[in-house]
């Protein structure tokens, strides 16, 4: 009755914001147009879609500047959310919020990694982030290097791990990506248990315990084949969370002396019963599905709690994903039948 009566409200917001996301139908009558031109004039029936893409031209439209777009449509639901909460929601969105920090270094890396000899302009998103984050994302996206990059991090909770890493020799994107990752899955799973409720607390785990777990496997795999890496530094180099995988199970995983017995221990995985044979190349598409099925449990069976805000933003963030993809698609040509393979 108390989650009735505190959420009420924002489960009311958030069925109406859900009624505005993009359905299949439409998904598919885009897949049909025939240029940029026509989608994005398609999406502008969208009020959110129809602010964002007002001031711009149909016709000189490109991916970075289409992905720019969609996070600005991102960004405008969080606050809107954020502004309709109350404080007990406040404290999951200030968690969730690193997010979307994480996600601008990583728009910031692929840049420097990919070595061109551009700024990333994100002074669009410098009010945003001003109001919620000690990110100066101008400077961010002015860096020159990858050293540059990260002492302009200085002051950020993300300066330390970063600047750990830099002095290893040879990381990779995939390195540094991964460390982002890491930080926030173990960041989110401790701070969850200092601010939210015992209810909504379980919830969420159920969400993101999987999600950790799938991501604990992918990262004990290459630690392995690339890394050659000891089960000791393999320990120390994951987030120490078991959920659906025996801890038993779990350490004969990361103990497993060859590629091949920890292929073979998979199948004793929770996970596996997902698909035919679960390997480390079946860990996205099973991350996916699982991640569907368990925001579709969870609201169903948790209407009156965080989890409406959680569901939200993953469908938001899902959504502007399969609109990106499905952009692409328009744009190199793709037929109508590919396209809905790619959005699927």
């Amino acid at each position: 009755m108390q989650g009735l009566f505190a959420y009420s409200a924002v489960v009311a917001k958030m069925r109406a914001m859900s009624g505005k996301l993009v359905k299949k139908q439409e998904y598919d009558e885009m897949a049909a147009l025939g240029s940029v031109v026509e989608v994005v004039n398609y999406l502008k029936k969208y009020p959110a879609y129809q602010r964002i893409f007002a001031s711009e031209s149909e016709f000189d439209i490109h991916r970075g500047r289409v992905e720019a777009l969609f996070q600005k449509a991102i960004y405008a639901d969080f606050a809107k959310i954020y502004a309709f909460s109350g404080l007990e929601q406040r404290k999951f969105l200030d968690i969730y919020f690193i997010k979307y920090e994480i996600e601008v270094l990583k728009n910031c890396l692929r840049m420097l990694f990919d070595n061109r000899d551009v700024s990333l302009d994100l002074s669009e998103f410098q009010d945003f982030f001003e109001r919620r984050s000690d990110l100066n994302v101008v400077k961010l996206g002015s860096s020159k290097n990858i050293s540059e990059f990260i002492e302009n991090l200085k002051g950020s909770i993300f300066y330390p791990v970063l600047k750990k890493l830099n002095e290893v020799k040879e990381a990779t994107l995939f390195d540094y990506e991964n460390a982002l990752n890491l930080f926030y899955m173990k960041k989110m799973w401790n701070d969850f248990a200092k601010v939210i409720k015992k209810k909504d607390l379980e919830v969420l785990r159920g969400i993101y315990g999987s999600e950790i777990e799938l991501l604990n496997l992918d990262l004990i795999y290459r630690a392995k084949k690339y890394y050659h890496m000891s089960p000791a530094d393999i320990y120390a180099f994951i987030v120490p969370v078991h959920y659906k995988i025996h801890k038993e199970l779990f350490k004969k995983i990361v103990e497993a002396p060859t590629i091949e017995e920890m292929e073979h221990l998979l199948k004793e995985c929770y996970y596996a019963r997902f698909t035919e044979q679960f390997a480390i190349s079946a860990i996205e598409p099973v991350c996916e599905e699982l991640a569907e099925k368990v925001h579709n449990t969870a609201s169903r069976k948790f209407p009156y709690s965080i989890i409406c805000i959680e569901t939200y933003l993953y469908k938001k963030a899902k959504e502007v994903d399969k609109l990106t993809t499905l952009i692409e698609c328009v744009r190199y040509g793709l037929s109508v039948e590919e396209t809905k393979k790619y959005i699927a």
